[in-house]
């Protein structure tokens, strides 16, 4: 198993979206949990909500609150159950649990708020795919 990581140091959001969908990018496709490119995943915004943070190492079987460092979101863990093309958005994945593949951090300096998105992008090993494009915006 192989896991593609990309870093994503800067980001603006306005508002927070209020529920997670995750979509076919082409509207006459029926999806289930697996998709074929373009997938669209639509969530929260975790930084714009402290109540959402859980620990970075967060599964539902070992639930733990976020102290402090990097966190994620029981939402951001549940990407994990869809695949694009055969790639999900974990880290990692052992006997069907996972860690989330979607893991932020805060820094202030100068009074401005850094936000580091850190995404995980794992292929079970038959995947030829060497690149995956990650697009995030805001509302």
């Amino acid at each position: 198993m192989k896991t593609l990581s990309l870093f994503i140091t800067s980001l603006v959001l306005t508002a927070p979206l209020l529920a997670q969908t995750v979509k076919q990018g082409d509207p006459n496709v029926i999806a289930s949990n697996e998709f074929h490119s373009p997938m669209v995943v639509e969530t929260t915004f975790a930084p714009a909500d402290p109540a959402l943070w859980k620990s970075d190492d967060w599964t539902p079987d070992k639930p733990r609150p976020w102290k402090k460092g990097e966190f994620t979101t029981a939402e951001y863990y549940d990407l994990g159950k869809y695949s694009c093309d055969g790639l999900s958005i974990r880290d990692g994945s052992n006997n069907g649990t996972w860690h989330s593949g979607l893991v932020m951090s805060l820094k202030e300096q100068a009074g401005k708020l850094h936000i580091t998105i850190n995404a995980h992008v794992t292929n079970p090993g038959y995947v030829h795919d060497k690149s995956v494009t990650a697009t995030l915006r805001g509302p």
